[in-house]
């Protein structure tokens, strides 16, 4: 953990919570300002507001109601004030079908708080193909 006994996968939690909720704005809400985020079909987003905004029109349609729940995979410190964090993600969503996936959450500290600076998700193609109806 960090030396100073912060969190930085509160950001992870929190983005998490969001999802769960329909609530963009929670969801990027630790994203620095000029955060990156390369989406899961590759598509590249920069800035916490088209990450929001981004994040609140797929919640609202397509993943409606939809569940995510992640697990920390492992939380790598480069340095006191850089964490690079990878996750394992399942997306539950229109009944009972799913989406997994991996990402990776880059975040530094500054001025005493976290902030995620980039992310990428990737899915998992060949489970989704295995479980497309699942």
């Amino acid at each position: 953990m960090a030396p100073d006994n912060a969190d930085p996968c509160e950001s992870l939690s929190r983005a998490q919570e969001g999802w769960n909720t329909g609530d963009g704005r929670m969801l990027a809400a630790s994203c620095a300002e000029d955060a990156d985020f390369v989406v899961i079909n590759s598509t590249f987003i920069t800035g916490r507001e088209a990450i929001t905004a981004g994040h609140q029109q797929i919640v609202d349609t397509r993943y409606k109601d939809s569940h995510l729940s992640t697990t920390i995979e492992d939380v790598r410190f480069v340095r006191p004030d850089l964490v690079i964090i990878r996750v394992r993600s399942r997306l539950r969503y229109d009944q009972d079908r799913a989406l997994r996936g991996r990402s990776t959450w880059v975040s530094i500290r500054d001025n005493g708080e976290w902030q995620v600076v980039a992310f990428q998700n990737t899915p998992n193609v060949a489970f989704d193909r295995e479980n497309a109806t699942r």
